[in-house]
């Protein structure tokens, strides 16, 4: 009778895991969203900048840097909703402190109106699922 009563605790066990598995364990994790683009200046590909993302709503953020070609790829868990989007050269961070006669990398290729989230005037609609925005960045 004691080993009848271990496999029903056993089999309780197992029932109760398999449920915690099914069910997520709580909602289970959030889908990743991804927002892919293109950020160019006057036409052309922008290289070696960081696309930022962030929404006032939960202050969730999200970066990328852009490649050789200026497309970026994020991929992360967002909260569907509106994100302000500002475009900052992309920099290794220098050791702390920074050495003498330091100055942070530039891009030419980024107006100074595309450096902040304030300033900057790009908004995007996240959605659940796949995204695209593309910067077009002009003087």
């Amino acid at each position: 009778m004691k080993i009848h009563f271990q496999a029903g605790r056993i089999g309780l066990c197992a029932l109760a895991l398999l449920t915690a598995t099914l069910s997520g364990c709580g909602g289970g994790e959030k889908p990743k969203t991804t927002v892919k683009g293109k950020v160019t200046y006057k036409g052309e590909a922008v290289a070696d900048a960081n696309v930022q993302m962030q929404t006032a709503t939960t202050g969730a953020a999200a970066a990328a840097k852009t490649d050789a070609a200026g497309s970026y790829s994020i991929e992360a868990v967002l909260t569907p909703g509106k994100y302000s989007v500002w475009v900052i050269p992309f920099e290794v961070p220098p050791p702390a402190p920074p050495p003498p006669g330091y100055k942070p990398v530039d891009n030419p290729k980024i107006p100074k109106k595309y450096r902040s989230g304030a300033t900057s005037g790009l908004t995007f609609e996240v959605k659940a699922g796949a995204n695209e925005f593309n910067i077009p960045m002009v003087d």
